[in-house]
């Protein structure tokens, strides 16, 4: 997908240059450019906002912390039993962000 992304960015801003005059080509561009940033910016905090409500949500209504999920991220492999409840959480939370990658 990012592959792909790549290539159709680079072929729409060759495109939009190509079609206005010179003299417009700068403003073309930019506009190009900002378009594609607040593109990335409103999707990363649409998507982060589903992972925070899916945070919430899978573990009954109770937020979870940052300092919690650092601590799960950096448990040791095999000593998640403690962490369980907030890994289920995760996982839950990454599957309603992202969709299900099978």
């Amino acid at each position: 997908m990012g592959f792909g992304m790549g290539l159709i960015s680079v072929s729409s801003l060759v495109l939009v240059q190509e079609l206005v005059d010179w003299s417009q080509r700068g403003s073309a561009t930019g506009s190009n450019l900002f378009a594609r940033n607040l593109g990335s910016t409103l999707g990363a905090t649409a998507l982060g906002a589903v992972l925070n409500y899916g945070l919430t949500h899978a573990n009954g209504g109770k937020s979870i912390t940052s300092e919690q999920l650092r601590r799960l991220l950096e448990a040791p492999r095999g000593t998640m039993t403690a962490h369980s409840g907030i890994g289920l959480a995760l996982q839950q939370s990454l599957n309603l962000t992202f969709g299900r990658c099978s």
